[in-house]
């Protein structure tokens, strides 16, 4: 029996279809590229047939043209062409270009797009197929990254607020606005900090530059706004206690 052949890109040479698969996979990495003894003038090296030298280079590029084509000079820049054989040298290009397209297929973005979805049912598929002990190791694994997330999420939010609102909302005020905020509306579905949400929020606060305060009513009654000495409150407060009842 003979063994399991991979390349590096992970395809089945034994398996039917695996030697087109790798010259597939080696056109659309490499084109019509061929190895050569000294790179063409202009920089990028030249493929067999006009390769990508010329194109890389633009005008002052490399045609480098085999001998298999005699429509135009090889070894020579584009701008030093005759005019026909400028013509011939870009239509030549355009058909390799052409030819590369149909390696793929002639995918269009809505044959992408249903490729796409058949690949997605194709996973609903399998994911149904999978063992009941599978699914509830997969469930749990996703449930612990649930828990994870929930867990880090007042001090990943936390820190994101005071970064924000550095030198705009009182510390004391920062701390009970981040102890009382409802963590998971400031998260993505991914569970990351969405600083979107939390600039917003301070914005709504503490405007940039405004250097007044709005601060939120975070159900630990409201905050006495006027300026009233300790002396006057306490007057105030034998007055109320101590007055003679109606």
């Amino acid at each position: 029996m003979s063994k399991n052949i991979r390349s590096s890109h992970g395809i089945d040479l034994n398996a039917p279809g695996g030697l087109a698969a790798l010259f597939a996979h080696n056109r659309a990495q490499f084109g019509d590229a061929t190895m050569s003894a000294a790179p063409a003038e202009g920089g990028a090296a030249a493929g067999a047939d006009g390769g990508e030298g010329a194109a890389a280079g633009g005008e002052g590029g490399v045609g480098a043209a085999g001998a298999s084509n005699p429509e135009f000079p090889a070894n020579t820049a584009v701008k030093d062409m005759e005019p026909a054989e400028q013509t011939a040298y870009w239509k030549h290009q355009a058909r390799k270009h052409e030819d590369r397209n149909k390696a793929y297929g002639d995918v269009t973005p809505d044959g992408l797009a249903k490729l796409q979805a058949d690949a997605a049912a194709h996973q609903q598929a399998l994911d149904a197929k999978k063992p009941d002990d599978v699914k509830a190791i997969e469930k749990a694994r996703e449930e612990g990254r649930a828990e994870a997330r929930r867990e880090s999420a007042p001090r990943l939010v936390g820190a994101e607020i005071k970064a924000v609102a550095a030198g705009r909302i009182p510390a004391d005020a920062l701390g009970a606005l981040i102890e009382n905020l409802n963590h998971a509306n400031f998260l993505t579905d991914k569970g990351e900090v969405s600083t979107d949400k939390v600039t917003a929020l301070i914005n709504s606060i503490a405007p940039a530059g405004d250097g007044k305060q709005k601060f939120p009513n975070l159900g630990q009654g409201q905050r006495d706004q006027s300026k009233v000495s300790k002396k006057d409150a306490g007057k105030a407060e034998a007055a109320r206690r101590f007055s003679p009842k109606k």
